[in-house]
């Protein structure tokens, strides 16, 4: 859908995560800030990985539903978070 505000906003808005205590307190249950790691490689892109993603009565809890079998052990306890500048954003999970 379009948003009314320039894409820096947004992306900023999706990748900054020292927010998540004062406005979704909720989400520290399952992912807390110390948590989170930033990565900025080569390319138009820049994610943030979540590791270990903790149990917290979410829809998210590692162990919900079976990992793809080929995932390594370390990757079915982490969530990716990735924007493709200048408009597409995915989490993975």
């Amino acid at each position: 859908y379009d948003v009314p505000a320039n894409w820096k906003l947004l992306v900023e808005n999706y990748l900054e995560y020292y927010h998540l205590p004062a406005v979704h307190p909720e989400l520290c249950n399952v992912s807390g800030v110390d948590e989170h790691r930033r990565h900025q490689g080569r390319g138009m892109y820049m994610c943030f990985a979540t590791e270990p993603l903790s149990r917290g009565g979410t829809p998210i809890d590692p162990g919900r539903i079976p990992p793809f079998p080929t995932l390594r052990p370390r990757h079915q306890r982490m969530a990716y978070h990735v924007a493709l500048f200048p408009n597409t954003f995915s989490s993975l999970y």
